[in-house]
């Protein structure tokens, strides 16, 4: 009985020994190649990546070093309108019994310096919002595109794979 074991074991080891052997997986130098062209690609993409996130982190950079100045700009503006302001008032407070005209007049021109800096104010923010608008739709439609591309190639390798297997 013994022996009708082993012996029905080394059948079945013997059945099963080419499936064993077919299962082992060949290497193909067309598939080695193409997978080589995969892994250059990849490593293209993510170069590519790469310096698209530096050209992203220089743009932050400009972007920064732009409202810092506009920050800047805007500053010197409001205390030169506050010595104007403090100028105009000291004059109205000596001269405002005499000149009542003069007084009008330099309201006047007190209002339409509000005017600017307000308008000066408002463009300094339109303007920042609209680079930052267009920066923002810039990135956006470039990471589209290199998805886009991504996809495309990866759908043309999935096609490339299944005619051929």
């Amino acid at each position: 009985m013994g022996m009708k074991i082993n012996w029905i074991r080394l059948m079945l080891f013997c059945l099963l020994l080419p499936f064993g052997a077919m299962s082992q997986e060949k290497t193909d130098a067309s598939v080695q190649t193409e997978l080589m062209q995969l892994r250059r690609k990849h490593a293209e993409q993510t170069q590519r990546i790469k310096e698209l996130e530096e050209k992203n982190q220089n743009l932050e950079l400009q972007l920064q070093t732009l409202s810092e100045d506009l920050d800047q700009k805007l500053r010197k503006n409001m205390e030169v309108q506050a010595q104007n302001e403090r100028a105009i008032n000291i004059t109205l407070d000596e001269f405002s019994g005499k000149f009542d005209q003069q007084n009008k007049t330099v309201k006047g021109v007190k209002e339409s310096l509000d005017k600017q800096l307000l308008y000066q104010i408002i463009f300094y923010a339109s303007g920042l919002l609209l680079f930052l608008l267009i920066l923002w739709i810039g990135i956006q439609l470039g990471i589209k595109k290199a998805l886009k591309q991504q996809s495309h190639k990866w759908n043309e390798f999935n096609e490339h794979i299944l005619k051929n297997y």
